[in-house]
């Protein structure tokens, strides 16, 4: 796998109506419901879902900056605040930027733009970045 970054947005908790979340957003997203087994992909081991969860997810190769790719994902997220803010607020959220590198000093450097920073005060959703080493 070459460098890359993900995306995520996911909204869970007991309760959630995970239908009605899909149709009022109108995002691509993956489902999961309460009680079903998920088989991790690169594990091939099967999870069984605590909760129901909505997961929106984007990804973008190495040659995109973060910057102008985390503004393109935070700027959908946001003009879909209107219909989304019920479920942020009611159930967890939690949005994350995955970055995996290819670096042999295991050392890397991120400076968020402004806009980013904006947009993630608007939006006012837990946000955690991890760097994975490919």
């Amino acid at each position: 796998m070459k460098r890359g970054k993900f995306f995520d947005l996911t909204i869970k908790g007991v309760g959630l109506n995970v239908d009605e979340l899909r149709k009022t957003v109108g995002l691509p997203c993956d489902i999961y419901v309460k009680g079903e087994k998920t088989a991790f992909e690169f594990t091939n081991r099967e999870h069984m879902q605590k909760t129901d969860r909505w997961v929106y997810t984007a990804i973008a190769q190495d040659e995109i900056p973060i910057n102008k790719f985390l503004t393109k994902q935070l700027e959908i997220i946001d003009k879909k605040m209107s219909v989304m803010r019920k479920y942020i607020e009611d159930y967890y959220a939690v949005m994350e930027l995955v970055i995996y590198v290819e670096e042999k000093t295991n050392t890397f450097n991120i400076l968020l733009s402004k806009k980013v920073i904006r947009l993630l005060n608007r939006i006012n959703v837990k946000f955690s970045v991890t760097f994975i080493d490919w």
